[in-house]
């Protein structure tokens, strides 16, 4: 069955990743992609630039939807917003959690450790753009 939300995790407002990794357009695009989501699919992203939150947070709080340039939410339109996330009523959750990571029960996996020189900053860099990391980078 088509879905009807793409959630883009992982596009920054960095050019060099969208020069890289266009996963809009690869979503206009892609045919095979498209027999995959409805015609009325939708499209969201987790990052962005300061003034994509601060239009996210207007629409989020004061309902101002029409104010802004886009007006389609279409999978082929150019609408680029982003997703707004809240987690009311997980304090316990977040307690929870908080306790497991003092006593040491939650460990991230670390793919890579560089040090704090031009250069290997610049590789830890070249390694997050990459898309290819399976776990946290270490400056």
């Amino acid at each position: 069955c088509p879905f009807d939300i793409v959630l883009d995790c992982v596009s920054s407002a960095d050019p060099r990743d969208q020069q890289t990794f266009s996963y809009r357009q690869l979503l206009q695009q892609d045919v095979h992609i498209q027999k995959l989501l409805n015609e009325a699919a939708v499209y969201r992203r987790l990052g962005g630039p300061s003034l994509d939150w601060l239009r996210a947070g207007m629409e989020q709080k004061l309902g101002w939807t029409g104010v802004w340039k886009y007006t389609t939410t279409k999978r082929n339109s150019n609408d680029d917003r982003l997703f707004w996330i809240r987690f009311p009523h997980t304090s316990l959750q977040l307690q929870a959690l908080s306790i497991m990571a003092n006593q040491g029960q939650l460990l991230p996996k670390v793919e890579k450790v560089y040090s704090f020189s031009a250069t290997d900053v610049e590789r830890a860099f070249d390694d997050l753009l990459s898309r290819r990391v399976r776990g946290k980078i270490v400056v």
